[in-house]
């Protein structure tokens, strides 16, 4: 349908997916000091969008290449950026499905809160916020959805706030020892004489 993933019931939009694809498209162009083109490799397996992206942004740097090894490089691009945004957006969805699951709430006054003095830390001016957004491709609501994923991911960590003993490790690992590695064996090969002395 309309999404690319669902995660406990919530889809991830397809849209959801092309800006946050957009968004670590721009961040890896931006780490090249902001000089390389943005381009956003969303349309596999043909990378017909991609390709033309490329030759129309790279022009002569690409001109000799050939379709095929173009759609190679959107396809390593594409794996790289997208399992980025994936799990970016997986946990997202799980930390706010798993916060409905254990009625842990967050008003938008805490969100705000916390946005702003990380805000007010990273760019003291106004100007210098603006100049990061235009760099980076996020939007606002963008950054308060990511404030809203710490907030919730912090109130969950501080839930669990029940001490491990080193008893309790010890019980686990004894009810789990199939899991952390294999017994011991030992090789053994038996020979077969008529004799006890051929041996």
């Amino acid at each position: 349908g309309n999404s690319v993933a669902d995660v406990a019931g919530n889809p991830i939009t397809t849209q959801a997916f092309n800006h946050w694809m957009f968004v670590a498209a721009k961040g890896n162009a931006a780490q090249t000091g902001g000089s390389a083109p943005v381009i956003v490799p969303n349309d596999p397996p043909s990378f017909a969008n991609c390709i033309s992206q490329a030759r129309k942004q790279l022009g002569s740097q690409v001109s000799k290449q050939s379709d095929s090894q173009l759609r190679t490089e959107c396809k390593t691009l594409f794996t790289s950026l997208s399992s980025q945004v994936m799990d970016f957006l997986i946990r997202a969805y799980w930390y706010q499905a798993d916060a409905a699951k254990h009625n842990v709430k967050v008003s938008s006054a805490q969100v705000q809160k916390q946005f702003d003095q990380e805000k007010n830390a990273q760019f003291p001016t106004p100007s210098q916020f603006q100049a990061f957004l235009n760099q980076s491709g996020y939007t606002l609501q963008d950054l308060m959805f990511r404030t809203r994923v710490q907030v919730i991911y912090q109130k969950l960590i501080s839930k669990e706030t029940k001490p491990i003993t080193d008893a309790a490790i010890a019980a686990y690992y004894a009810s789990h020892k199939s899991q952390f590695g294999t017994p011991e064996t030992r090789s053994m090969r038996i020979v077969l004489t008529k004799r006890s002395e051929e041996h």
